[in-house]
């Protein structure tokens, strides 16, 4: 597989921290393709060619800001052992606390999912490859859809700040739950 294009790699760059600047400052319902590029220092084009919308956009700077140390270090299609389950749910938690305040804007844009589509990803990413190793081998697709689903509310209430804890308490809590679910089956 060849290295992307450094011009591509650094215009979509330019436009995701463009997009986090306006939402940090409060512009994100005001928000659109051409004033994101006039931000980046680029065309509406160039913003088109990178990302088919604004949604394209949000959704960007939303995994964005979810990209945590693990998910450059190791194939994300290795699967996780139980040990590594916790880390892995850690990490994300530590990256979302991190992450809060543009989060916390992007979750109030209530016209893109964004946030609702990228947790549900991530989260989805980390059952896939621990499916195995916490016992989640057989969990038929309505019972995922609900494990999910659940995860990504319990996330995104936490973000707005309506449910308090830690890192390491929402860690704890996830992998409680997930070991019910596991065990029930």
């Amino acid at each position: 597989m060849s290295a992307p294009d450094p011009r591509v790699v650094r215009t979509r760059h330019a436009i995701i921290q463009a997009t986090r600047q306006a939402l940090l400052h409060g512009d994100g319902d005001d928000l659109t393709l051409t004033d994101i590029a006039a931000r980046a220092g680029y065309s509406r084009r160039a913003a088109h060619a990178n990302f088919s919308d604004l949604g394209g956009i949000i959704r960007a700077v939303t995994l964005d800001a979810l990209a945590t140390p693990e998910s450059a270090d190791h194939d994300a299609t290795e699967p996780l052992a139980s040990a590594d389950l916790r880390r892995r749910v850690l990490e994300v938690l530590t990256q979302i606390h991190a992450e809060r305040a543009v989060l916390v804007r992007i979750a109030q844009l209530s016209s893109h999912p964004a946030l609702t589509d990228a947790l549900g990803d991530v989260i989805r990413e980390i059952l896939d490859r621990g499916r195995a190793g916490i016992g989640l081998n057989g969990l038929d697709d309505v019972n995922t859809v609900f494990l999910v689903g659940g995860c990504v509310s319990v996330l995104r209430d936490w973000i707005r700040g309506d449910l308090s804890g830690s890192p390491e308490e929402l860690t704890d809590t996830a992998l409680r739950l997930i070991g019910l679910v596991a065990g029930q089956r």
